[in-house]
């Protein structure tokens, strides 16, 4: 396997200054949350995801995009997943049960940026310091298909639960 010529590529890139590539670790544990029920400890976590899913038009990203996204509390995500009945619509449930050993939620609190249709398998990357983290891998979305609706956060697998599994299989430790 050739190594990538990291700071080659760096150093090349149209715009003098400009990181191009840059690594991220594999996560060992979940990073603490952001977004949780009143009265849970709340993070100041930075996370984004990034992909060439699907935009607000519905059509595919043709370039690289990249949003906000925090961490969800395992009860707030299973609260958001309740039936939900408002003045106009009841909404079904959504998600069966989001247990962060092995899948968690991400999002923005309210209607906000999200993963979508084409960005399954994408990293959701945290900053720790002065380094990212790959903490979740893109699974899916709410039934439906609709990206970004209030109180309907993306569901990632959990990069900490397969570490043993992916350092087995490379042989990296």
């Amino acid at each position: 396997m050739n190594r990538i010529d990291v700071d080659r590529i760096n150093r090349n890139h149209p715009s003098p200054g400009t990181i191009k590539i840059e690594f991220a670790k594999l996560a060992d544990d979940l990073p603490p949350f952001s977004i949780g029920l009143p009265g849970q400890n709340e993070s100041q976590m930075n996370c984004v995801i990034t992909g060439w899913g699907s935009v607000e038009t519905g059509a595919q990203s043709p370039v690289l995009r990249e949003a906000p996204a925090q961490i969800m509390s395992k009860d707030f995500c299973n609260e958001l997943g309740r039936n939900i009945t408002t003045r106009r619509q009841s909404i079904k449930r959504t998600y069966t049960d989001v247990n962060d050993r092995f899948s968690f939620c991400a999002g923005q609190k309210g209607r906000g940026s999200d993963s979508c249709k084409g960005d399954s398998g994408g990293p959701l990357l945290c900053q720790m310091g002065s380094e990212w983290i790959q903490a979740g891998v893109v699974s899916h979305g709410p039934p439906g298909g609709k990206c970004g609706e209030y109180n309907r956060p993306g569901v990632y697998a959990n990069v900490a639960f397969v570490m043993q599994w992916i350092r087995k299989i490379t042989g990296c430790t």
